[in-house]
């Protein structure tokens, strides 16, 4: 049995770690209420946040409300995991969370690869407008009322 990254780099991996990923509630919930980008095209609309590790993470929010069918929902999240983890070496340091519009079940693969493509692009062009995030470290040691 072969090995489906044959030919492939050594280097080079399109694995999806856990360290790629947003995987808790508050990490989440810092996207939506302090995200510093909001970039939309027909079928997606991405949230992004600066964060203070070295790479981007990506969190899905693909609703029964706007993408009704099992199938479609896991389409599309493994559409967009496969187009995260192409673009995930050149997109800077952001939690990014993406969000399915209604209707995009009805966007082909390859239509919804070039979205995600386009979308991961005007991030990294808007990045380099952004400060970065501030770093733990920068913060007082003790936050506590005198």
């Amino acid at each position: 049995m072969q090995s489906s990254n044959v030919g492939l780099p050594q280097s080079l991996s399109f694995h999806f770690p856990k360290a790629s990923r947003l995987t808790k509630a508050a990490e989440f919930s810092r996207v939506f209420s302090d995200n510093s980008l909001k970039l939309h095209c027909k079928p997606f609309l991405l949230l992004a946040a600066r964060n203070t590790g070295s790479n981007a993470r990506l969190g899905l929010v693909i609703s029964r409300k706007n993408v009704g069918c099992a199938v479609a929902r896991n389409r599309i999240k493994r559409l967009c995991r496969e187009a995260f983890r192409h673009d995930c070496a050149s997109l800077p340091a952001f939690d990014i969370v993406l969000l399915a519009k209604p209707g995009s079940s009805g966007v082909d693969n390859a239509q919804i690869l070039l979205f995600l493509s386009q979308l991961f692009g005007k991030l990294r062009a808007a990045s380099k407008s952004q400060p970065p995030a501030p770093s733990q470290a920068s913060a007082p040691a003790d936050d506590r009322p005198v």
